[in-house]
């Protein structure tokens, strides 16, 4: 086993710790770091980024990493499964919920080979720990940020340091390198708000088709209590930026309030006669991709993608496109295809089912949760400075929960305010 600390890929701070396991390593305990002891007895959620760059990928749980009452880690009181990696090469973001409080004198942080599949090297970075899940202030590595109002949209986080939140692009964006395009809006100090999402590595696509009279019509945001309002909107999050997180392969479908985040492609248009009412990508490869006849939407929105808006032998009416700002390429592109786009281009620098009616997602575990504030104010600005990796505790200005929630960042210090505002994810 060799542990180096590498500075050419990484998530924060200009470096990751590299972990090269021998072949003939076998299983156990493969590396640690010991720290200065850690008093997490006020977390409960701990989040890091995860790439196997080389050797045969495991079976979920395969691998786990420890944090450890002892100094060199061979007593862990906290174990993070890892699930089976998408593929080689490619960051993925992983979110672990104690569900009660973590230790008070963490020593050092282990990783674990439970399975032998021979020779294997992982990259990991930004270990980070935060409040409960139902704590308005708790921010984790798969929550979005917003200033939630007017036309503002939803930002994944590349990393997390103290109270500094750095925006990402697509998963596999490295700081030091990769063309970086951050926040586009007005830099102020205001309100921060952040919501969870529904994880969903294996996408999805639909199978029914509907028709002109009676279409099939897939709809996010329901409360979850009994599913009767739609209160808000869902979140589908790939987590390591692979595959379709929303695939419309079937005609006469209509989808309204679902949106994904941290896939290859969010949403694919794949069928003729698919209209969309509401539809945000985020740090997605293709935000939203449009290839096929006769798709309607009232509102589109993709940011921080490589390209936001696509469309190409097809014809598209869009309403109105409300954000395809901080994307590498395109934020919008057309090609080959009759293309109206009215009402308004704003901000553009760059589930129950029935036949004709719905299919609704709501429910934490099921793609919903409300807005809430995470804690303090942060200052809405573009991509900055560096850190160092190392485990990280949140700073007690921002943390937040997991599964699905949308909250209001309060005053700093005491005074959070940890009001619902709107509704679930």
């Amino acid at each position: 086993m060799t542990a180096t600390v590498i500075t050419t890929d990484f998530k924060e701070g200009g470096e990751c710790q590299q972990l090269a396991v021998a072949a003939g390593f076998t299983t156990g305990k493969a590396a640690y770091l010991p720290i200065t002891s850690l008093d997490l007895s006020a977390k409960q959620q701990v989040s890091f980024w995860i790439k196997q760059t080389a050797g045969t990928i495991g079976a979920a749980s395969a691998t786990y990493v420890a944090l450890c009452s002892d100094a060199v880690g061979a007593t862990p009181v906290h174990t993070m499964n890892i699930p089976a990696l998408g593929a080689l090469n490619q960051w993925t973001q992983i979110s672990f919920d104690n569900a009660a409080n973590l230790n008070a004198a963490i020593q050092s942080v282990a990783f674990y080979v439970v399975t032998d599949n021979g020779a294997q090297t992982f990259l990991l970075d930004n270990i980070t720990a935060s409040k409960a899940a139902s704590s308005a202030d708790s921010i984790k590595l798969s929550s979005l940020i917003s200033k939630n109002s007017g036309d503002e949209v939803w930002y994944g986080l590349q990393s997390i340091n103290g109270t500094r939140l750095m925006l990402d692009r697509i998963t596999n964006t490295i700081p030091a390198n990769s063309p970086q395009r951050g926040y586009s809006g007005t830099t102020e100090t205001v309100t921060t708000y952040k919501r969870e999402t529904t994880k969903n590595s294996v996408g999805g696509n639909t199978q029914e088709a509907g028709t002109a009279g009676s279409p099939i019509t897939y709809s996010g945001g329901w409360n979850r209590t009994d599913m009767s309002t739609q209160t808000g909107e869902t979140w589908y999050d790939a987590t390591n930026g692979l595959g379709t997180n929303i695939s419309i392969d079937t005609a006469y479908v209509a989808i309204d309030k679902i949106n994904a985040v941290r896939g290859a492609s969010g949403i694919g248009v794949n069928a003729t006669q698919v209209t969309i009412g509401s539809a945000l990508s985020c740090n997605c490869t293709t935000g939203i991709a449009v290839s096929s006849a006769n798709m309607s939407a009232t509102t589109l929105a993709a940011v921080g993608c490589d390209s936001g808006i696509i469309g190409s032998g097809a014809s598209a009416n869009i309403t109105t496109v409300t954000n395809a700002s901080g994307c590498l390429n395109d934020g919008i592109g057309i090609s080959g295809m009759n293309a109206i786009i009215g009402g308004e281009l704003q901000d553009l620098p760059g589930v129950r089912g029935r036949r004709p009616g719905q299919r609704r997602f709501g429910a934490a575990g099921a793609g919903h949760q409300p807005e809430r504030p995470a804690a303090g104010r942060a200052r809405a600005r573009q991509h900055g400075d560096r850190a160092r990796w190392r485990l990280r505790e949140v700073g007690p200005q921002l943390e937040q929960p997991d599964e699905p929630l949308v909250v209001k960042v309060g005053q700093p210090g005491a005074q959070r305010d940890a009001r619902r505002v709107v509704g679930h994810c």
